[in-house]
């Protein structure tokens, strides 16, 4: 009798143990065979937008940058958004939520474009100027994080080629059309992409 009991308990441990190890590797392989592009549009994504507007200012003979103007807005993957402005001792936060439709736009941007895959030859400042806007960029993706920073001069002629790729021109205006709206400040996406030209 105690010797069937044994065998009972020892083939259900067995039994569990098989069904488990099953599991595992069905739930393995569905994980495996999913895209980046399902991963993006399903996964938990954030995003983090930074625009800064700097200037060289000069210390005695030590000169560097400051910001003299910094926006940020972040978007938690549900939508939820904090935008944050800080100009001297002038500073707001404004809570608001974005579109499901406009989160989804940016995802497949990012994947249709292979954004953090493109070969970017980027600088955080602009040589030779005294007055420039840099920008970062990081969207995290289930834990993991990839960043972007770069700088655009302030064109005087809005009509002169943008020296920064195409891709990074239509990601910052595609962010701030978004970052617009709690600004409080109209925003004008032709006007944007004119330096596409």
């Amino acid at each position: 009798m105690i010797l069937s009991k044994k065998v009972i308990f020892t083939s259900i441990i067995a039994a569990i143990a098989v069904v488990t190890i099953f599991a595992i590797q069905v739930i393995s392989s569905y994980i495996n065979s999913t895209s980046d592009t399902t991963q993006l549009e399903k996964g938990s994504m954030s995003i983090v937008f930074t625009r800064e507007e700097m200037r060289r200012v000069s210390f005695g003979v030590v000169e560097r940058f400051a910001a003299e103007k910094v926006e940020s807005m972040s978007i938690q993957a549900d939508g939820r958004a904090l935008y944050t402005m800080q100009q001297g001792i002038n500073s707001m936060q404004k809570e608001f939520r974005v579109p499901s439709e406009r989160l989804k736009s940016i995802r497949s941007f990012i994947n249709d474009v292979g954004l953090f895959d493109a070969a970017l030859n980027l600088s955080d400042e602009v040589k030779g100027s005294d007055t420039f806007i840099r920008y970062t960029f990081t969207t995290t993706l289930d834990g993991s994080s990839k960043s972007l920073r770069w700088a655009e001069s302030i064109r005087s002629d809005e009509f002169a080629p943008a020296d920064v790729p195409p891709l990074l021109i239509r990601l910052r205006c595609m962010l701030m059309q978004i970052m617009s709206e709690p600004a409080g400040v109209g925003f004008d996406m032709a006007r944007c992409l004119q330096g596409l030209s």
